[in-house]
């Protein structure tokens, strides 16, 4: 048994608990409180940003081999535009249900997410923590024969990124 003072877990479920009572208690400001909403949604953003740093070596140790590992990631990565794409679907079912209030759309999300760590709860145990891979490079690369520098002179990546 991992006998750390913080279990990943344990930050997880914490990270989701902030995530839902930001999003909760933001859909309950006031009209005349606009900082206070801004101040949530950080606290929001933090929280989820939170969860993703967490999740990631979680993922790593439940998945070890590279292609189970690769199938994990991409549905993890696919995890947000799904779940933004969702997330305006229920909602605007719900500002057609409840039209007087756009509020209670952001308040459907918190329960869902509730529902989510409470089965992280009860159903999820914390994988054993493996050791971190060794990598193939055996000395530091001069700044000359970086991948830094080689992106650098890379006409079609600079176009790319500057057009994003």
């Amino acid at each position: 048994a991992d006998r750390r003072i913080f279990q990943r877990k344990h930050l997880v479920i914490s990270s989701c608990l902030v995530w839902s009572a930001c999003v909760l208690a933001a859909s309950f400001s006031p009209s005349s409180s606009f900082a206070l909403f801004i101040v949530l949604r950080c606290l929001f953003g933090a929280a989820s940003a939170f969860y993703e740093c967490i999740s990631l070596p979680i993922l790593s140790d439940l998945f070890t081999d590279e292609t189970s590992r690769r199938r994990a990631l991409f549905l993890f990565y696919l995890g947000p535009p799904v779940g933004v794409g969702l997330g305006f679907l229920v909602a605007s079912t719900i500002r057609n249900l409840i039209p007087d209030d756009w509020r209670w759309s952001m308040r459907v999300t918190p329960g869902i997410l509730l529902l989510l760590t409470l089965a992280t709860v009860f159903f999820f145990n914390e994988p054993e923590r493996r050791t971190p891979e060794t990598t193939n490079l055996t000395r530091i690369t001069p700044f000359r024969d970086s991948t830094l520098t080689r992106l650098v002179h890379n006409r079609p990546y600079i176009l790319i990124v500057l057009a994003s």
